[in-house]
């Protein structure tokens, strides 16, 4: 079981690293600036990472694993999937980063780490269906960036608009415009394959 003051601290480092990019340039960021703002000091911020880069690459990391097991989890051709069941797995991941979402995507300085993110989704979409599957590439990819970047764009529109809607009700809506038609279009290309 991970040290609870380990996960503290790490947790303190990262919300200071987004609250300073609200702000400032990664290149201008200075360790000591973040280890104040975190409320360490320099010789612990050194115990957990090694540079502001590895804390960026942390984070980066997290997203794709969360958007990795939500791929998984949203097999649209398994014969237990329904639009609720799609619901709840965004729900959860959404959930649980949603500040981390909003710092990253309020950050237009760092649309590049957004789009890495939607990259990797796209390509781990497109891996999990080919190889489960058998699914053409091709299709998975249009498929994949479809998905991306409207549920993407939705969710940031929502954040932007300060969570007018309840995010239940943001992702259901979500679900229903876009989970029918992915599905569709997957099992047509599974019955042709």
């Amino acid at each position: 079981m991970p040290d609870k003051r380990v996960i503290k601290t790490k947790n303190s480092i990262r919300t200071a690293f987004l609250y300073l990019l609200e702000d400032k340039e990664f290149s201008k960021l200075t360790i000591r600036e973040l280890a104040e703002t975190a409320g360490i000091n320099r010789k612990t911020f050194y115990l957990h990472y090694s540079s502001l880069d590895d804390v960026m690459e942390e984070l980066r990391r997290d997203i794709l694993l969360t958007a990795g097991g939500i791929i998984e989890k949203l097999d649209f051709l398994s014969a237990d999937f329904s639009e609720e069941k799609a619901g709840a797995v965004l729900s959860g991941a959404l959930s649980r980063n949603r500040k981390l979402m909003r710092r990253l995507l309020d950050l237009k300085r760092y649309g590049e780490l957004i789009s890495g993110v939607q990259g990797s989704v796209r390509n781990a979409f497109a891996e999990y269906y080919s190889t489960t599957y058998g699914l053409d590439e091709d299709i998975l990819r249009v498929c994949a960036e479809y998905l991306t970047r409207g549920m993407m764009g939705a969710y940031k529109a929502w954040l932007d608009e300060e969570e007018k809607m309840p995010l239940q009700e943001l992702i259901k809506l979500m679900c229903r415009l876009t989970m029918p038609g992915i599905r569709s279009v997957l099992k047509e290309a599974a019955f042709m394959n």
